[in-house]
Order: C-alpha cells, then sequence, then structure tokens
C-alpha cells in the first residue's frame, strides 16, 4: 500500500498513476472525456487549480495547486473521488472487475518555481516523448493548449502570472536538444 501524500495549502504537486499492471486506462476520447470532466468538476470542487494535466493512454500526470481557501487534506479526497468515479465507468464500460489504477496515486510537492516550471513543460511533452505522438502540440488530452487561452480559466490565469509558458517551453526544449546532442555525441565516442 502506498502512503499519503502529505499536503498543504498554497502548495504545489506532481500527481501522478498509471493503470495496474501497466494496462491501458483510456481507449477513446469518451474514456479521456469522463475522466477529464471528472478531474474538472472535483477540482472546483475542493478548490484545487489544475496548472497542468497529461492523459496518456496507460497513465496520468497532473500538476495541482491547492488553494489558500481550501479545507484541509483535500488532495488525497479529491484524488479518491477521482480514481474511484473512473475505476467505477471504467469497469462498467468494459465490463472488467478489480484493480483499475496501480495503488492510490503518487506524487511530489513542487517547492521551487524553477522545478514548476520545468514540470509544466514536461507534463506537456510526456506524448510525443513517450512516442505516441510526433508533436505534443497535437496531443488533445493534455492542457498544453489552455496555455493560449488562460481567461476562459481564472484560477490558471492567477496561478500563471508568475510564469511566461511560451519562454519556459522554449528553454526546456532547447535543453532537451542539448541532452539529445550530448547522448548522441556520446554514444559515437
Amino acid at each position: 500500500m502506498s502512503i499519503q501524500l502529505k499536503t498543504e495549502k498554497g502548495c504545489y504537486y506532481h500527481i501522478y498513476n498509471r493503470g495496474v499492471d501497466r494496462k491501458q486506462l483510456f481507449f477513446d476520447r469518451r474514456d479521456f472525456g469522463f475522466f477529464k470532466a471528472r478531474l474538472n468538476r472535483y477540482a472546483t470542487e475542493y478548490q484545487i487549480c489544475i496548472l497542468a494535466h497529461c492523459l496518456m493512454p496507460n497513465h496520468f500526470h497532473l500538476l495541482l495547486h491547492i488553494e489558500d481557501s481550501a479545507d484541509d487534506n483535500v488532495l488525497p479526497k479529491m484524488m479518491h473521488r477521482l480514481q474511484t468515479s473512473y475505476a467505477a465507468y471504467f469497469n462498467k464500460r468494459y465490463n472488467h472487475s478489480g484493480y483499475v489504477f496501480q495503488g492510490r496515486y503518487s506524487g511530489k510537492q513542487v517547492t521551487t518555481k524553477k522545478y514548476l516550471a520545468w514540470l509544466v513543460c514536461y507534463i506537456h511533452l510526456n506524448p510525443e516523448d513517450g512516442g505516441i505522438i510526433e508533436s505534443f502540440e497535437d496531443w488533445e488530452y493534455s492542457s498544453h493548449r489552455n496555455y493560449f487561452n488562460v481567461s476562459n480559466n481564472p484560477l490558471l490565469s492567477h496561478r500563471l502570472i508568475e510564469l511566461s509558458y511560451l519562454e519556459i517551453l522554449k528553454e526546456y526544449l532547447a535543453r532537451r536538444k542539448e541532452k539529445e546532442d550530448f547522448l548522441i555525441q556520446y554514444m559515437l565516442d
């Protein structure tokens, strides 16, 4: 059994989980849509801002901020409801019984702005880095596109005042390219 992540108001968290035995969680738009709708509903209810998300076929990443006005211990409550409701939906839709997720969920508190900025890019680039799609910009199950229309999400707008997404993305991509070039050179030597 996983240890429950201790959470605090006003803090940022990277939350992730995958299908049990690394099995697929999402098979089509309906599955992705159900999970995303429940995520938005529960995040709003528990006063948790979704800074970034990416739903992959067999796992998900969430970057969350617990608002100062939220009740204590809201993250475990929200994640329990989210995963329980998705598991019930999945089991009914696919005539499946048993576990859907590999444990409760995992997560880490994000303690620096530099790590926070890096994480936003890491989450959005996950489909491309995982070889699922050629360009992360084409993946419709992440929040990358939301960063160009933050006015529709006041919580997101409020949290991004300190972040310049395009500058961060540009730097992240450059560093990723440097790393790839280094590895290629290292392998050739």
